[in-house]
């Protein structure tokens, strides 16, 4: 015990001999601890927590493909949304995105 209090002692020492490196050790270390809790705080939220609806397994995306306008992947517009809902069969009915969201 007597020698970490010694090294205790010794640390303080130096840290008043180099104020400025103290401040820039310390800003260094708040600044990485800030941006470790933010990045982990966003992927908690978005990678680790179960999506908030009853069968997350079961989520589709419906994506339309506009070849003539050279885009591969494209949301619908709510009429061809209701339009391609009303041709596809399924055992449960389709929701819009905005339905699901308020329930």
């Amino acid at each position: 015990m007597h020698i970490l209090l010694q090294d205790l002692r010794y640390a303080l020492r130096m840290r008043r001999k180099a104020p400025a490196f103290t401040l820039v050790a310390a800003g260094s270390l708040a600044i990485g601890i800030g941006a470790n809790t933010g990045i982990f705080s966003v992927a908690n939220a978005l990678l680790f927590r179960p999506l908030p609806y009853a069968h997350p397994e079961r989520l589709v995306i419906l994506w339309l493909r506009s070849t003539g306008l050279n885009i591969p992947e494209d949301w619908p517009s709510p009429g061809q949304y209701l339009e391609s809902s009303s041709r596809i069969t399924c055992s449960t009915r389709l929701r819009s995105p905005s339905a699901t969201a308020s329930t």
